[in-house]
Protein backbone atom coordinates (compact mmCIF):
# COMPACT_ATOMS: atom_id res chain seq x y z
CA UNK A 1 0.00 0.00 0.00
CA UNK A 2 1.42 3.33 -0.90
CA UNK A 3 1.84 5.28 2.09
CA UNK A 4 0.70 9.16 2.05
CA UNK A 5 3.59 11.95 1.85
CA UNK A 6 4.27 14.37 5.11
CA UNK A 7 2.51 16.93 3.11
CA UNK A 8 -1.31 15.52 2.52
CA UNK A 9 -0.88 14.22 6.03
CA UNK A 10 -0.60 18.02 6.99
CA UNK A 11 -3.58 19.01 4.61
CA UNK A 12 -5.84 16.09 5.82
CA UNK A 13 -4.87 17.12 9.92
CA UNK A 14 -6.14 20.84 8.73
CA UNK A 15 -8.87 19.81 6.78
CA UNK A 16 -10.08 17.82 10.10
CA UNK A 17 -9.19 20.65 12.56
CA UNK A 18 -11.02 22.80 10.79
CA UNK A 19 -14.30 20.87 10.16
CA UNK A 20 -14.16 20.10 14.42
CA UNK A 21 -13.46 24.14 14.79
CA UNK A 22 -16.76 24.66 12.69
CA UNK A 23 -18.90 22.43 14.17
CA UNK A 24 -18.29 23.74 17.62
CA UNK A 25 -19.00 26.99 16.51
CA UNK A 26 -22.15 26.18 14.90
CA UNK A 27 -23.37 23.37 16.71
CA UNK A 28 -22.61 24.65 20.84
CA UNK A 29 -24.63 22.20 21.93
CA UNK A 30 -22.45 19.43 20.22
CA UNK A 31 -19.30 20.66 22.45
CA UNK A 32 -20.86 20.66 26.08
CA UNK A 33 -23.13 17.63 24.92
CA UNK A 34 -26.23 19.42 26.39
CA UNK A 35 -29.39 19.11 24.52
CA UNK A 36 -30.73 22.47 22.20
CA UNK A 37 -33.26 23.40 25.19
CA UNK A 38 -33.39 27.09 23.30
CA UNK A 39 -35.03 25.20 20.10
CA UNK A 40 -37.86 24.25 21.78
CA UNK A 41 -41.05 24.57 24.19
CA UNK A 42 -42.70 22.49 26.34
CA UNK A 43 -46.57 23.10 26.07
CA UNK A 44 -48.68 21.84 29.29
CA UNK A 45 -52.33 22.84 28.32
CA UNK A 46 -54.25 23.77 25.13
CA UNK A 47 -57.32 25.42 24.39
CA UNK A 48 -59.48 25.10 21.23
CA UNK A 49 -61.97 27.40 20.23
CA UNK A 50 -63.92 28.25 16.79
CA UNK A 51 -62.87 31.47 14.89
CA UNK A 52 -63.24 33.64 11.93
CA UNK A 53 -63.81 32.33 8.65
CA UNK A 54 -63.96 28.33 9.88
CA UNK A 55 -60.79 28.59 11.23
CA UNK A 56 -59.70 27.04 14.65
CA UNK A 57 -57.98 28.89 17.54
CA UNK A 58 -55.05 27.02 19.14
CA UNK A 59 -53.93 29.02 23.02
CA UNK A 60 -51.24 26.76 24.52
CA UNK A 61 -49.61 27.12 28.06
CA UNK A 62 -46.18 26.60 27.05
CA UNK A 63 -42.75 26.38 29.11
CA UNK A 64 -39.39 27.32 28.09
CA UNK A 65 -36.81 24.98 29.70
CA UNK A 66 -34.00 27.46 31.35
CA UNK A 67 -30.34 26.10 31.30
CA UNK A 68 -28.68 25.23 34.49
CA UNK A 69 -31.05 23.51 36.23
CA UNK A 70 -33.49 26.68 36.69
CA UNK A 71 -37.04 26.28 36.17
CA UNK A 72 -38.41 27.68 32.81
CA UNK A 73 -41.00 30.40 32.25
CA UNK A 74 -44.64 29.91 32.12
CA UNK A 75 -46.88 32.16 29.63
CA UNK A 76 -49.81 31.28 26.91
CA UNK A 77 -49.57 32.20 23.17
CA UNK A 78 -52.40 32.23 20.37
CA UNK A 79 -52.24 30.82 17.18
CA UNK A 80 -54.89 30.04 14.46
CA UNK A 81 -55.12 27.83 11.32
CA UNK A 82 -57.13 25.92 9.31
CA UNK A 83 -56.59 22.49 11.20
CA UNK A 84 -55.03 21.19 14.40
CA UNK A 85 -51.70 20.68 12.41
CA UNK A 86 -51.64 23.87 10.83
CA UNK A 87 -52.62 25.70 14.47
CA UNK A 88 -49.73 23.88 15.66
CA UNK A 89 -47.41 25.08 13.35
CA UNK A 90 -48.26 28.52 13.12
CA UNK A 91 -47.68 28.53 16.73
CA UNK A 92 -44.47 27.12 16.66
CA UNK A 93 -43.38 29.65 13.57
CA UNK A 94 -45.08 32.62 16.06
CA UNK A 95 -43.08 31.92 19.09
CA UNK A 96 -39.64 31.16 17.07
CA UNK A 97 -39.55 27.65 18.38
CA UNK A 98 -40.72 24.03 17.95
CA UNK A 99 -43.75 23.33 20.43
CA UNK A 100 -43.94 19.88 21.39
CA UNK A 101 -47.55 18.22 23.29
CA UNK A 102 -46.19 15.45 24.27
CA UNK A 103 -46.29 16.94 28.37
CA UNK A 104 -49.46 18.19 27.82
CA UNK A 105 -52.08 16.71 30.43
CA UNK A 106 -55.19 18.91 29.61
CA UNK A 107 -57.42 19.63 26.48
CA UNK A 108 -60.54 22.86 26.84
CA UNK A 109 -62.77 23.29 24.54
CA UNK A 110 -64.76 26.48 24.60
CA UNK A 111 -68.41 26.44 24.45
CA UNK A 112 -69.32 27.29 21.08
CA UNK A 113 -66.96 24.83 19.53
CA UNK A 114 -68.94 22.23 21.44
CA UNK A 115 -72.02 23.11 19.98
CA UNK A 116 -70.95 22.71 16.67
CA UNK A 117 -69.14 19.30 17.65
CA UNK A 118 -65.55 18.27 18.41
CA UNK A 119 -65.30 14.66 16.64
CA UNK A 120 -62.47 16.51 14.04
CA UNK A 121 -60.52 17.83 17.00
CA UNK A 122 -60.68 14.66 19.34
CA UNK A 123 -60.13 12.13 16.76
CA UNK A 124 -56.98 14.26 15.56
CA UNK A 125 -55.34 14.32 19.13
CA UNK A 126 -55.81 10.51 19.68
CA UNK A 127 -54.85 9.48 15.87
CA UNK A 128 -51.81 11.89 16.25
CA UNK A 129 -50.05 10.74 18.92
CA UNK A 130 -48.89 13.94 19.43
CA UNK A 131 -50.42 14.10 23.16
CA UNK A 132 -51.20 11.70 25.76
CA UNK A 133 -54.41 9.73 25.41
CA UNK A 134 -54.59 10.35 29.14
CA UNK A 135 -54.95 14.10 28.99
CA UNK A 136 -57.97 15.55 31.15
CA UNK A 137 -60.40 16.74 28.58
CA UNK A 138 -62.77 19.46 30.05
CA UNK A 139 -65.60 22.29 28.84
CA UNK A 140 -64.82 25.97 29.33
CA UNK A 141 -67.36 28.03 30.66
CA UNK A 142 -67.23 30.36 27.71
CA UNK A 143 -64.23 30.53 25.72
CA UNK A 144 -61.01 28.22 25.89
CA UNK A 145 -58.61 30.91 25.72
CA UNK A 146 -59.80 33.07 28.09
CA UNK A 147 -59.74 30.13 30.56
CA UNK A 148 -56.76 29.31 29.60
CA UNK A 149 -55.07 32.98 29.70
CA UNK A 150 -56.78 33.26 33.25
CA UNK A 151 -55.79 30.25 34.32
CA UNK A 152 -52.17 31.31 33.53
CA UNK A 153 -52.48 34.24 36.05
CA UNK A 154 -53.02 32.07 39.20
CA UNK A 155 -50.92 33.19 41.19
CA UNK A 156 -47.33 31.50 41.84
CA UNK A 157 -47.73 32.13 45.50
CA UNK A 158 -50.67 29.80 45.68
CA UNK A 159 -47.94 27.40 43.91
CA UNK A 160 -51.45 26.29 42.11
CA UNK A 161 -52.51 25.70 38.26
CA UNK A 162 -54.81 24.05 36.43
CA UNK A 163 -52.78 21.13 35.96
CA UNK A 164 -52.95 20.95 39.83
CA UNK A 165 -56.40 20.94 40.13
CA UNK A 166 -56.82 18.64 37.73
CA UNK A 167 -54.92 16.44 39.86
CA UNK A 168 -56.92 17.63 42.53
CA UNK A 169 -60.42 16.87 41.16
CA UNK A 170 -59.19 13.26 40.21
CA UNK A 171 -57.97 12.59 43.59
CA UNK A 172 -59.92 14.52 46.27
CA UNK A 173 -62.85 16.31 44.79
CA UNK A 174 -66.36 14.97 43.85
CA UNK A 175 -65.90 16.28 40.22
CA UNK A 176 -66.21 13.59 37.40
CA UNK A 177 -63.14 13.62 34.73
CA UNK A 178 -62.80 12.35 31.73
CA UNK A 179 -59.52 11.54 29.70
CA UNK A 180 -58.74 12.19 26.20
CA UNK A 181 -59.08 8.43 25.23
CA UNK A 182 -62.17 7.81 27.31
CA UNK A 183 -64.63 10.62 25.77
CA UNK A 184 -63.45 8.83 22.18
CA UNK A 185 -64.64 5.46 22.94
CA UNK A 186 -67.90 6.61 24.98
CA UNK A 187 -68.58 8.67 21.74
CA UNK A 188 -68.16 5.88 19.49
CA UNK A 189 -69.84 3.28 21.41
CA UNK A 190 -73.75 2.30 21.98
CA UNK A 191 -75.67 5.82 22.85
CA UNK A 192 -72.44 7.60 21.57
CA UNK A 193 -72.73 10.08 24.76
CA UNK A 194 -70.17 11.16 27.33
CA UNK A 195 -69.36 14.33 29.36
CA UNK A 196 -66.90 16.83 30.22
CA UNK A 197 -66.75 18.67 33.43
CA UNK A 198 -67.73 22.72 33.15
CA UNK A 199 -64.74 24.83 34.36
CA UNK A 200 -65.49 28.16 35.08
CA UNK A 201 -62.92 30.77 35.41
CA UNK A 202 -63.07 34.44 37.19
CA UNK A 203 -60.60 37.31 36.62
CA UNK A 204 -58.24 38.42 39.10
CA UNK A 205 -58.81 42.28 40.78
CA UNK A 206 -59.45 45.51 38.74
CA UNK A 207 -56.45 46.07 37.06
CA UNK A 208 -55.84 42.16 35.74
CA UNK A 209 -57.43 43.68 32.66
CA UNK A 210 -54.58 45.19 31.14
CA UNK A 211 -52.86 41.63 30.08
CA UNK A 212 -55.58 41.16 28.15
CA UNK A 213 -55.25 45.09 26.78
CA UNK A 214 -51.86 44.48 25.89
CA UNK A 215 -52.07 41.49 24.23
CA UNK A 216 -54.52 43.11 21.75
CA UNK A 217 -51.43 45.00 21.17
CA UNK A 218 -49.02 42.79 20.80
CA UNK A 219 -51.15 40.93 18.49
CA UNK A 220 -51.95 43.97 16.14
CA UNK A 221 -47.92 44.21 15.71
CA UNK A 222 -47.57 41.26 14.21
CA UNK A 223 -46.00 39.06 17.04
CA UNK A 224 -43.33 41.73 18.03
CA UNK A 225 -44.45 43.19 21.77
CA UNK A 226 -46.37 40.61 23.03
CA UNK A 227 -48.77 41.85 26.36
CA UNK A 228 -47.93 45.67 26.49
CA UNK A 229 -48.61 46.48 29.94
CA UNK A 230 -49.48 43.21 31.64
CA UNK A 231 -47.19 40.69 29.65
CA UNK A 232 -44.03 40.13 28.18
CA UNK A 233 -41.30 40.80 25.08
CA UNK A 234 -42.80 38.28 22.46
CA UNK A 235 -40.53 36.18 20.80
CA UNK A 236 -42.38 35.45 17.16
CA UNK A 237 -41.35 36.05 14.27
CA UNK A 238 -44.27 37.82 12.99
CA UNK A 239 -45.94 33.98 11.52
CA UNK A 240 -49.53 35.22 12.82
CA UNK A 241 -51.39 38.49 14.34
CA UNK A 242 -52.65 36.38 17.51
CA UNK A 243 -49.04 35.46 17.88
CA UNK A 244 -48.97 38.85 19.49
CA UNK A 245 -51.26 37.64 22.36
CA UNK A 246 -48.54 35.46 23.74
CA UNK A 247 -48.44 36.87 27.63
CA UNK A 248 -51.64 38.31 27.94
CA UNK A 249 -52.55 35.92 30.63
CA UNK A 250 -49.57 36.46 32.80
CA UNK A 251 -50.35 39.79 32.55
CA UNK A 252 -53.83 38.97 34.53
CA UNK A 253 -52.45 38.17 37.59
CA UNK A 254 -48.61 40.44 37.67
CA UNK A 255 -51.11 43.49 38.42
CA UNK A 256 -53.99 42.28 40.22
CA UNK A 257 -55.36 40.35 42.14
CA UNK A 258 -55.46 36.28 42.06
CA UNK A 259 -57.42 34.23 39.02
CA UNK A 260 -59.57 31.59 40.65
CA UNK A 261 -61.78 29.02 39.59
CA UNK A 262 -65.11 29.98 40.24
CA UNK A 263 -67.29 26.43 39.51
CA UNK A 264 -66.75 22.87 38.53
CA UNK A 265 -69.43 21.53 39.87
CA UNK A 266 -71.87 20.84 36.38
CA UNK A 267 -70.64 18.87 33.18
CA UNK A 268 -71.53 19.19 29.51
CA UNK A 269 -72.72 16.41 27.76
CA UNK A 270 -72.30 15.43 24.37
CA UNK A 271 -73.90 13.01 21.91
CA UNK A 272 -71.95 12.30 18.57
CA UNK A 273 -69.39 14.98 19.66
CA UNK A 274 -71.79 17.34 19.82
CA UNK A 275 -72.81 19.37 22.85
CA UNK A 276 -76.75 18.45 23.43
CA UNK A 277 -76.90 19.71 27.41
CA UNK A 278 -75.78 20.83 30.25
CA UNK A 279 -76.07 19.01 33.79
CA UNK A 280 -76.21 21.19 36.72
CA UNK A 281 -74.84 20.22 40.09
CA UNK A 282 -77.25 17.52 41.35
CA UNK A 283 -77.63 15.54 37.75
CA UNK A 284 -73.76 15.91 37.51
CA UNK A 285 -73.65 13.92 41.40
CA UNK A 286 -75.25 11.33 39.36
CA UNK A 287 -72.31 11.28 37.24
CA UNK A 288 -69.98 11.22 39.71
CA UNK A 289 -71.84 8.60 41.75
CA UNK A 290 -71.24 5.83 38.77
CA UNK A 291 -67.86 7.26 37.92
CA UNK A 292 -65.57 4.60 39.54
CA UNK A 293 -62.27 7.07 39.23
CA UNK A 294 -64.40 9.54 41.64
CA UNK A 295 -63.55 7.59 44.83
CA UNK A 296 -62.13 10.24 47.12
CA UNK A 297 -63.94 14.15 48.56
CA UNK A 298 -66.14 15.63 50.98
CA UNK A 299 -70.02 14.89 51.01
CA UNK A 300 -72.76 16.90 52.89
CA UNK A 301 -75.73 15.65 54.03
CA UNK A 302 -77.59 18.60 54.52
CA UNK A 303 -80.30 17.41 56.92
CA UNK A 304 -80.20 14.58 59.21
CA UNK A 305 -82.97 13.74 61.00
CA UNK A 306 -83.12 11.09 63.80
CA UNK A 307 -86.35 9.87 65.82
CA UNK A 308 -88.28 13.04 64.54
CA UNK A 309 -85.68 15.60 65.15
CA UNK A 310 -83.37 17.27 63.18
CA UNK A 311 -79.38 17.23 64.15
CA UNK A 312 -78.33 19.40 61.34
CA UNK A 313 -76.24 19.17 58.20
CA UNK A 314 -72.95 16.65 58.81
CA UNK A 315 -69.85 16.05 56.33
CA UNK A 316 -68.25 12.46 55.19
CA UNK A 317 -64.78 12.54 53.76
CA UNK A 318 -64.73 9.49 51.12
CA UNK A 319 -62.14 7.11 51.46
CA UNK A 320 -63.15 4.48 48.74
CA UNK A 321 -65.67 3.83 46.43
CA UNK A 322 -66.45 0.85 44.31
CA UNK A 323 -69.39 0.72 41.68
CA UNK A 324 -70.71 -1.74 39.47
CA UNK A 325 -73.43 -1.38 36.95
CA UNK A 326 -75.36 -4.78 36.46
CA UNK A 327 -77.75 -4.59 33.44
CA UNK A 328 -79.93 -7.84 32.30
CA UNK A 329 -82.54 -9.03 30.04
CA UNK A 330 -85.63 -10.43 31.48
CA UNK A 331 -86.73 -11.79 28.09
CA UNK A 332 -87.29 -8.29 26.06
CA UNK A 333 -87.39 -6.08 29.41
CA UNK A 334 -84.18 -4.12 30.16
CA UNK A 335 -83.01 -3.90 33.55
CA UNK A 336 -80.08 -2.13 35.29
CA UNK A 337 -78.98 -2.06 38.66
CA UNK A 338 -76.26 0.47 39.56
CA UNK A 339 -74.75 -1.06 42.56
CA UNK A 340 -72.41 1.65 44.86
CA UNK A 341 -70.66 0.01 47.28
CA UNK A 342 -68.87 3.16 49.60
CA UNK A 343 -66.58 3.80 52.91
CA UNK A 344 -67.32 7.23 54.58
CA UNK A 345 -65.48 8.99 57.26
CA UNK A 346 -67.73 11.14 59.59
CA UNK A 347 -66.05 14.32 60.25
CA UNK A 348 -68.09 15.34 63.08
CA UNK A 349 -69.36 12.96 64.65
CA UNK A 350 -68.46 14.62 68.36
CA UNK A 351 -71.94 16.03 67.59
CA UNK A 352 -73.64 12.95 68.32
CA UNK A 353 -72.28 12.31 71.79
CA UNK A 354 -75.33 14.31 72.52
CA UNK A 355 -77.77 11.73 71.88
CA UNK A 356 -75.38 8.66 72.83
CA UNK A 357 -76.16 10.20 76.33
CA UNK A 358 -79.48 10.35 75.93
CA UNK A 359 -79.08 6.49 76.02
CA UNK A 360 -79.15 6.07 72.00
CA UNK A 361 -76.42 3.73 70.85
CA UNK A 362 -74.17 4.12 67.95
CA UNK A 363 -75.20 1.25 66.00
CA UNK A 364 -79.51 3.19 66.02
CA UNK A 365 -77.20 6.27 64.89
CA UNK A 366 -75.34 5.06 62.88
CA UNK A 367 -78.14 3.07 60.50
CA UNK A 368 -80.32 6.01 60.29
CA UNK A 369 -77.56 8.54 58.75
CA UNK A 370 -76.71 5.21 56.62
CA UNK A 371 -80.46 5.18 55.58
CA UNK A 372 -80.47 9.29 55.37
CA UNK A 373 -76.81 8.66 52.84
CA UNK A 374 -78.89 6.00 51.02
CA UNK A 375 -81.79 8.15 50.18
CA UNK A 376 -79.80 10.96 49.24
CA UNK A 377 -77.43 8.78 46.47
CA UNK A 378 -80.62 7.22 44.90
CA UNK A 379 -82.13 10.55 44.41
CA UNK A 380 -79.47 12.16 42.97
CA UNK A 381 -78.49 8.70 40.59
CA UNK A 382 -82.31 8.85 39.42
CA UNK A 383 -82.13 12.51 38.95
CA UNK A 384 -79.61 12.23 36.32
CA UNK A 385 -81.20 9.28 34.72
CA UNK A 386 -84.38 11.70 34.47
CA UNK A 387 -82.48 14.32 32.84
CA UNK A 388 -80.85 11.73 30.41
CA UNK A 389 -84.48 10.53 29.60
CA UNK A 390 -84.97 14.41 28.53
CA UNK A 391 -82.35 15.15 26.64
CA UNK A 392 -82.21 11.40 24.94
CA UNK A 393 -78.34 10.89 26.18
CA UNK A 394 -76.88 8.51 27.99
CA UNK A 395 -73.34 9.51 29.84
CA UNK A 396 -74.36 6.38 32.25
CA UNK A 397 -73.69 3.76 29.40
CA UNK A 398 -76.71 1.98 30.36
CA UNK A 399 -77.40 0.98 26.74
CA UNK A 400 -73.74 0.09 26.22
CA UNK A 401 -74.12 -2.13 29.14
CA UNK A 402 -77.25 -3.75 27.72
CA UNK A 403 -75.44 -4.19 24.39
CA UNK A 404 -72.71 -6.01 25.80
CA UNK A 405 -75.06 -8.00 28.24
CA UNK A 406 -77.04 -9.28 24.77
CA UNK A 407 -76.38 -7.84 21.78
CA UNK A 408 -78.87 -10.13 19.75
CA UNK A 409 -81.53 -8.70 22.07
CA UNK A 410 -80.59 -5.60 22.27
CA UNK A 411 -80.75 -5.27 18.26
CA UNK A 412 -84.36 -6.91 18.39
CA UNK A 413 -85.82 -4.78 21.10
CA UNK A 414 -84.72 -1.52 20.01
CA UNK A 415 -84.57 0.31 16.29
CA UNK A 416 -82.50 2.95 17.65
CA UNK A 417 -80.37 3.42 20.51
CA UNK A 418 -82.81 6.31 21.84
CA UNK A 419 -85.50 3.47 22.63
CA UNK A 420 -83.63 2.31 25.50
CA UNK A 421 -84.94 5.58 27.14
CA UNK A 422 -88.62 4.71 26.64
CA UNK A 423 -87.85 1.43 28.71
CA UNK A 424 -85.61 1.86 30.92
CA UNK A 425 -85.51 2.87 34.66
CA UNK A 426 -82.28 1.78 36.46
CA UNK A 427 -82.67 0.63 40.39
CA UNK A 428 -79.84 1.78 42.57
CA UNK A 429 -78.13 -0.33 45.42
CA UNK A 430 -76.45 1.45 48.04
CA UNK A 431 -74.40 -0.50 51.02
CA UNK A 432 -72.12 2.25 53.18
CA UNK A 433 -70.04 1.72 55.59
CA UNK A 434 -69.52 4.85 58.26
CA UNK A 435 -66.18 5.11 60.25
Amino acid sequence: MKKLSANKKLIIYKVAVIALALLFMFYPGVADKQPQIDSRVMVTSIGFDDYEDGKLMLTAVVTVPASGGTSGKETTASADGDTIGESIANLSRALGKNATLSHCGMVAFGRELCMRGIEREISYLVASGLISDGASVIAADGKAQELIDTAAGLSEAAAFSLGSFLSFAVENAQIPMMSLLRFASASESKGKSAYMPIIKMGPGGDQSGKGEQGGEQGGSQGGGQSGGQGGEQGEGSGGSGESGQSGGGQGQSSQGEEAQILSSDKTLIFKDYRAECEFDKDATMSITWQDSQSDRGLIKLDKFEFKGEDLGPFTFRMKKKGVKIKAKWNGDSPAVRVCVDAQLEIEDSHRLSEKQQEGYTEQELMMQMRKSLSEKFDKEILTGWEKAVENKVDPFKFGYNLYKKNPKTYERVFAADDDVFDVLRPETEIKLLII
